[in-house]
């Protein structure tokens, strides 16, 4: 990441954006030193959780295949810096994917997680836990045979 200049962040420079058919210069913001220790940040949040993701994956704990985004941290937190309300996006892939994008207003507090329980009060993730041992879930149709177990 570059080093922030005294430039207010609302400021701008022209940046040649490598292009095959010559794009025009494109206007690129500049960030505060703020900015981008926070974009620093939100870059070590993803590592650590890609990290967490493949030792578990390593250790069989995650089926399928896990496709790891670690190096690539900067493109989603820079994405997200400049974007504005309304922006489009697009999203490609070389194969067949199942991805999903997560967004919307910020969230009016902190969410606990546990398990595949999201709450934003502990005592509703307790809930959930006797509810799971009782039997009190809906059965995902077709799939009768199993029952997961809470873990440990």
């Amino acid at each position: 990441m570059a080093v922030a200049s005294p430039k207010q962040a609302a400021q701008t420079t022209a940046v040649r954006r490598p292009a095959a058919d010559e794009a025009p210069v494109k206007m690129v913001p500049e960030f505060s030193k703020d900015q981008e220790l926070t974009a620093f940040r939100h870059m070590l949040r993803i590592r650590r959780f890609e990290e967490k993701a493949g030792q578990l994956y390593g250790m069989g704990l995650i089926g399928g295949f896990c496709h790891l985004y670690i190096g690539e941290e900067a493109v989603v937190v820079g994405m997200q810096m400049v974007l504005k309300p309304g922006d489009p996006v697009a999203i490609r892939a070389a194969s067949d994917a199942h991805f999903v994008v997560v967004g919307g207003a910020a969230m009016d507090g902190p969410r606990h997680i546990w398990w595949n329980f999201v709450s934003s009060r502990q005592e509703r993730i307790e809930a959930a836990k006797a509810d799971w041992k009782a039997g009190r879930f809906d059965i995902v149709p077709g799939d009768t045979t199993e029952f997961i177990p809470l873990p440990d």
